[in-house]
């Protein structure tokens, strides 16, 4: 009476739960990288702005695009949302 069918894990949770831990690590890196530009730097100005802000505000956001784009392109996977039909 063994006529059950085994659980078969779809492969494609493995694929999201990987690419969900880089997007955390990503998150995680971009807040610590603002966080501690933010409160490291002076209040010597920049281009009329002052340092903390230009680092933290303007060319940390304008890098971690380029690193989102990179990820998207090389890293993540184009995982189909069809029916798992075996």
């Amino acid at each position: 009476m063994n006529n059950e069918k085994q659980f078969v894990e779809d492969p494609r949770f493995q694929i999201c739960f990987r690419e969900m831990v880089y997007c955390y690590l990503f998150f995680a890196a971009f807040f610590v990288l603002v966080m501690i530009t933010m409160y490291n730097l002076g209040d010597q100005l920049v281009l009329g702005l002052p340092l903390w802000f230009l680092v933290s505000g303007v060319l940390v956001p304008v890098l971690f695009v380029f690193i989102a784009y990179v990820l998207m392109e090389k890293v993540f996977d184009d995982t189909p949302l069809d029916p798992y039909i075996d």
